[in-house]
């Protein structure tokens, strides 16, 4: 070392006149003075561990929102999907419905045409009785009588049958209908396309109808079969003959009508 910066080395400061001395240093020396918090600036970056927190959070509700999306749609899409059902649904009834009024209409159309097969067969397969005529006899008291003819066209038996005859002067006189009497039964039987006279008694000439032929005058025969036939129906049918001097016998016009033609005889 030179000896000029030994000398500088040694040299010691001089004081300044005006400087102020030195204080002492009052604190003790064994406690350590605690550092001062420092707040950080607003421009300052947060620490990380608030950084983590504030991205999770951020990450909740996001993911949070994506789920209530995602549940709307679905909702949505839930109640698309029953619309769509709702709808196949009322399609599919309406069909249902327009099918079961043509099969209801169908069934009515077949009922009702069955029906008429029944009208029908029964209409061709019934009994049909009526008077063929009127036979003057006489009985071995010389006693003359008639006997009324019937026939049954039909192709199954007339059955209950029962006839009651009048015998009238005047045609005027001849009632529209008859009613059976209580005291005539109703038991004959007349099989299918066959001939009948009249049973359950004989038909006399009574004094005034003889008296009436002897005085050259004509008189009238009127009368009802009733009968049944066997699907349960009831039928009759009237008859009435014009009887002249010499016992020819007309048939008359009047009171020959049948349960097919009016309704205007009681059965």
């Amino acid at each position: 070392m030179s000896m000029d910066g030994q000398r500088s080395a040694e040299r010691v400061p001089e004081k300044k006149e005006n400087q102020a001395p030195d204080k002492p240093d009052t604190k003790p020396q064994s406690a350590e003075t605690p550092s001062p918090v420092i707040s950080p600036k607003p421009n300052e970056s947060p620490a990380p561990r608030q950084q983590c927190r504030k991205r999770y959070k951020c990450v909740k509700e996001e993911i949070k929102y994506w789920f209530e999306v995602i549940a709307i749609l679905g909702g949505l899409a839930g109640l698309g999907l029953i619309w769509l059902q709702y709808s196949d649904m009322t399609r599919a009834t309406d069909a249902a419905v327009i099918q079961s009024k043509a099969l209801l209409a169908q069934s009515k159309m077949m009922q009702s045409q069955l029906q008429e097969m029944r009208e029908t067969r029964r209409e061709d397969e019934r009994a049909w009785v009526f008077s063929t005529g009127l036979d003057i006899k006489t009985n071995s008291y010389g006693e003359r009588y008639y006997v009324i003819n019937f026939k049954n066209s039909g192709r199954t038996p007339a059955i209950n049958a029962a006839i009651f005859v009048t015998q009238w002067k005047d045609s005027s006189q001849i009632p529209i209908q008859d009613s059976l009497p209580v005291y005539i039964p109703r038991g004959i039987m007349i099989g299918p396309n066959e001939d009948a006279g009249l049973t359950g008694g004989e038909i006399g000439l009574t004094d005034e109808s003889a008296k009436i032929v002897k005085e050259g005058y004509s008189y009238y025969l009127a009368g009802t079969v009733w009968y049944d036939d066997v699907f349960g129906h009831h039928h009759w049918s009237q008859f009435c003959y014009q009887i002249i001097p010499y016992n020819r016998i007309f048939g008359w016009p009047q009171h020959n009508s049948c349960d097919d033609a009016e309704t205007n005889q009681k059965k």
